[in-house]
């Protein structure tokens, strides 16, 4: 990306920022309510012409309103983290965050670090993909609910395997940053070596043709009359 391109983006960042939402959002994006919207518009923009993610830098806490959430601030990330408790699930810290660029950008990697450097390695957390009578979409804002250290969830592989060569002949990686990268990479052959289907917890069952009949009229409706 030449220095050319990169100081006219920037010039015209106010200018465009506020077109491209204007032609979606007419009435909102002309309010001063709606900066974040103009500034997520920008770096879109940026990213469009080959603009790259700020290095990872180490996350500093920040001020918060409330009396028991924690903020914290890198390069990347702003993250609020609070303390929660239910009979259910027992304790675990609701962790709320957003891209410092504004934009949708959800990438897993990145999640991945920012749990493991702010709650631990050996925390495990969930992100929810709820029912729609139950949904908030909102804003650009993501949540993951984080348990206490060494609480396995009942869901997902038994072991760990990271690599940077594709595992199968149609699956796609990308490398590690080089600040980020595992000490216990596996090799292309090892990856080739390994069982396609790795294990998980639990296992599948088969349903009785009757049963998968009513499940399939629970998940799509009845087709009867009356």
């Amino acid at each position: 990306m030449s220095r050319f391109r990169v100081r006219l983006v920037i010039e015209r960042r106010d200018l465009m920022g506020k077109k491209r939402w204007r032609l979606v959002h007419g009435q909102t994006a002309s309010t001063s309510e709606n900066r974040g919207n103009a500034d997520m518009a920008f770096n879109e923009i940026v990213a469009d012409v080959g603009g790259e993610l700020p290095p990872w830098t180490p996350f500093e806490e920040a001020e918060s309103e409330r009396p028991r959430e924690r903020v914290y601030v890198n390069s990347r990330f702003q993250v609020h983290i609070t303390p929660r408790a239910s009979d259910e699930m027992g304790r675990f810290n609701h962790v709320s965050f957003k891209s410092i660029d504004r934009t949708a950008r959800h990438d897993w990697r990145d999640i991945q670090r920012m749990k493991n450097e702010l709650l631990g390695e050996d925390v495990e957390a969930l992100e929810v993909y709820p029912a729609e009578d139950r949904l908030h979409d909102t804003c650009n804002q993501f949540h993951i609910y984080a348990f206490e250290p060494g609480r396995t969830i009942p869901l997902g592989w038994t072991g760990r395997v990271v690599g940077e060569s594709p595992h199968g002949e149609v699956g796609s990686q990308r490398p590690f940053d080089d600040d980020n990268r595992p000490a216990d990479l596996k090799t292309r052959e090892e990856m080739e070596a390994l069982d396609p289907y790795a294990p998980t917890v639990g296992h599948e069952y088969e349903l009785s043709p009757e049963a998968e009949d009513e499940e399939n009229d629970d998940a799509h409706g009845s087709t009867e009359e009356g």
